[in-house]
């Protein structure tokens, strides 16, 4: 085996590692705490009542934390697209749903039209910090609550509870970077004042959020010119200038969206095949869309699978191969299974909703 070889299958390990690492000191963190809270004698620890405690007591942190981003993106001025706490969703215009989802909480929210730039970065700096505060206040709550309960069950809870909420949200603000992702920590200090990059930063969590709401061609071209300024990270490069691609993909220009999917290429080299892989289906896409059959089969067919990538950009990616080889009944089938993923969590519903119309139109599909 070469060195790249393994190099490459390296990788995904450290991606791996990355993302198990917080849950880790989590866990670590406040098993150390519970045993010296028994040992002052403020609790009894029980394994059953500390599993129960620990899932509803994480729930309900990740819940407030969640919360306190959306209630500080709503008071600066911010639109809810949608927000999730484990397998509960709230999507704007649709209300709750139930889907099972490989994230334990998330939310995009997005600036109205009209909002100018430096207020954009504002707001999404409040933002951004409104989770954690929200989240130690919720905690200095919950450790108050144990001091005044007299039943130990109850007590418990509310130790683990806080417990769990201060160290969730110590390693959401200390500036963490694993596989391109951010923690809040390293998002603020990508947004603080003065930083270089803020308002392209600013920018691109805007358009990554309206990818959920509004097909690419309707996104604000001046938050897409603000994206593609430089921002000092070749992965929000590549991010800023896929994003410009499925702008330029939806409105006609594939001669643009092929520039700019090269450069982005060209800035993810580095990156593990997992964080790769979406990139590399949309370069596959827009092959099919240009006719390439041969060259978007190969691709495709390498094209790895993996939790960060939604389904239905993987069927939408197939469904495009199948046109360009003429198998349209294969094609119309892959269309099919991936409406039913729309509603995904990792789905970009505002693409995948209009190119899914855009690919039956070409079958004669009526939409």
């Amino acid at each position: 085996m070469s060195r790249s070889e393994t190099v490459q299958k390296r990788r995904p390990a450290r991606l791996k590692l990355s993302i198990l690492l917080p849950l880790l000191l989590l866990g670590a963190l406040s098993g150390v705490l519970l045993a010296r809270l028994e040992d002052t004698g403020a609790i009894q620890i029980r394994p059953g009542a500390v599993v129960v405690a620990a899932s509803l007591g994480l729930f309900l942190q990740i819940l407030v934390h969640e919360a306190g981003h959306v209630l500080a993106g709503l008071g600066s001025g911010l639109r809810l697209v949608t927000m999730a706490v484990g397998p509960l969703r709230y999507e704007s215009g649709r209300g709750l749903r139930w889907r099972r989802s490989p994230l334990l909480g998330f939310a995009y929210l997005m600036p109205p039209a009209g909002m100018a730039l430096p207020q954009i970065t504002a707001s999404f700096r409040r933002m951004v910090m409104g989770g954690p505060a929200a989240g130690f206040a919720f905690s200095v709550l919950c450790a108050g609550l144990a001091l005044a309960s007299p039943d130990h069950e109850f007590r418990t809870f509310w130790w683990v509870t806080a417990l769990l909420g201060a160290v969730i949200n110590l390693l959401s603000v200390v500036p963490m970077v694993g596989g391109g992702l951010l923690n809040d920590g390293a998002r603020y200090r990508r947004l603080r004042p003065g930083a270089p990059q803020a308002g392209a930063e600013a920018a691109l969590i805007a358009l990554i959020a309206a990818a959920r709401a509004q097909r690419p061609r309707d996104w604000p071209a001046e938050l897409m010119a603000a994206a593609l300024q430089p921002h000092d990270a070749p992965t929000f490069d590549a991010s800023a200038r896929s994003l410009a691609a499925a702008q330029a993909i939806d409105t006609g220009d594939l001669e643009r969206a092929a520039e700019l999917q090269r450069q982005a290429s060209e800035l993810i080299g580095g990156l593990a095949p997992a964080l790769r892989a979406s990139f590399t289906a949309e370069e596959v896409y827009l092959s099919a869309l240009r006719g390439q059959a041969s060259e978007a089969r190969a691709h495709f067919d390498r094209l790895p699978r993996n939790a960060l990538m939604s389904q239905v950009m993987r069927l939408r990616v197939e469904a495009a191969v199948l046109l360009a080889e003429g198998r349209r009944d294969e094609a119309q089938a892959a269309l099919n299974r991936a409406r039913l993923d729309l509603t995904s969590p990792l789905a970009s519903r505002g693409i995948e909703a209009a190119w899914l119309d855009e690919l039956e139109a070409r079958l004669g599909v009526p939409v």
